[in-house]
């Protein structure tokens, strides 16, 4: 379950929300929209390793009349305010720990990291084919931080049946997140070897993700993802991530969706 919130910010639900609509647009839209299926990921067995795993995690999305949204990257979403092209509102998701199991010989001493939920806002915009959004969230456990994204997306969808989404992004993490995640205290250095590290509040990463999205007919469709994030000094200046880890985290997979409505 740790390995959910790495899917963030892929814009599956998106995806399905824009090419569904414009690909059964001569149809009323249903009330409900709902996507199950499957995706395959390959990715950092930690936040910060050098060392990959690939995971096969469920798909799962629905919609609310555009109000209250689900997705398993995105969490729990309600379009409180929904209108010109300006969506805001509160925001749950859950994020998952880590524990010393993930990498045997990296996290060895490092102890574990609860999961989660974390509680917060975002507010996005979008004009035209460029949409801009914010979230903060506090976790309510587990790192007991702050963490705050943002990113810039470019839509195209004017190709029949394909949906494709790509730019930039970061994040903030408060000196609680990167301390749960990056830090080293005593008795973590007693135990691993490592040096201790404080760890401070900062900039965690910068990235960029896509997606490309293929509607092989109303119900099935075929997703392709990207993420590339790059970490950054208050990360990487920890002996973890020096001596077990690497500043450029990859994360790469395909999903399947069936999506029906009611």
């Amino acid at each position: 379950m740790k390995t959910l919130i790495a899917l963030s910010g892929l814009g599956l639900l998106v995806a399905w929300q824009v090419v569904a609509q414009d690909y059964g647009q001569d149809e009323a839209r249903p009330d409900w929209n709902v996507t199950l299926g499957a995706a395959a990921i390959s990715l950092p067995k930690f936040e910060g390793s050098d060392r990959y795993e690939v995971k096969v995690l469920p798909n799962i999305q629905a919609d609310w009349k555009d109000t209250v949204t689900f997705s398993m990257p995105e969490g729990l979403k309600w379009n409180v305010v929904n209108r010109d092209g300006f969506k805001a509102g509160p925001v749950v998701k859950y994020k998952g720990g880590r524990e010393e199991s993930d990498d045997r010989a990296a996290l060895r001493g490092m102890g574990e990291v609860d999961s989660t939920a974390e509680v917060g806002g975002f507010a996005k915009y979008r004009m035209g084919q460029f949409e801009g959004k914010v979230e903060a969230r506090q976790a309510l456990g587990g790192h007991e931080g702050a963490v705050v994204d943002a990113g810039v997306n470019m839509f195209v969808t004017s190709v029949p049946q394909w949906f494709f989404s790509a730019g930039p992004r970061l994040t903030w993490a408060s000196e609680d997140y990167n301390q749960a995640y990056f830090g080293v205290d005593a008795g973590q250095a007693a135990r691993s070897g490592y040096a201790r590290y404080t760890a401070d509040s900062g900039l965690k990463s910068v990235g960029v993700g896509g997606v490309a999205s293929y509607m092989i007919d109303k119900n099935w469709s075929l997703t392709g993802f990207a993420n590339y994030d790059r970490l950054q000094d208050v990360a990487t200046d920890s002996p973890l991530i020096d001596r077990n880890g690497d500043a450029n985290q990859v994360m790469v997979g395909v999903a399947v969706g069936y999506r029906f409505g009611f």
